[in-house]
């Protein structure tokens, strides 16, 4: 399980219409993100999945205790 990264847009347009609803149109140039262990971009940009929650409710002491049989380093926020 990942927690969300941080990408970094650096070309958008803001507009409004008409009824006064407001747009942001990303465009321009591939994002870059930022780098942060354990997080969705970039456990993606080192070949694996993510699991990324929307808001993030996790018990990350319950998780290790629970998956510490693999023997492996967990990142958490």
């Amino acid at each position: 399980m990942t927690f969300p990264g941080r990408r970094v847009y650096k070309d958008y347009l803001q507009y409004q219409d008409e009824n006064d609803k407001k747009f942001v149109i990303l465009d321009g140039e591939n994002p870059t993100y930022i780098s942060t262990p354990g997080s969705d971009l970039d456990c993606v940009q080192d070949g694996f999945i993510s699991v990324t929650p929307i808001s993030d409710i996790c018990n990350y002491q319950d998780i290790i205790m629970k998956f510490s049989y693999l023997n492996r380093d967990f990142y958490h926020a």
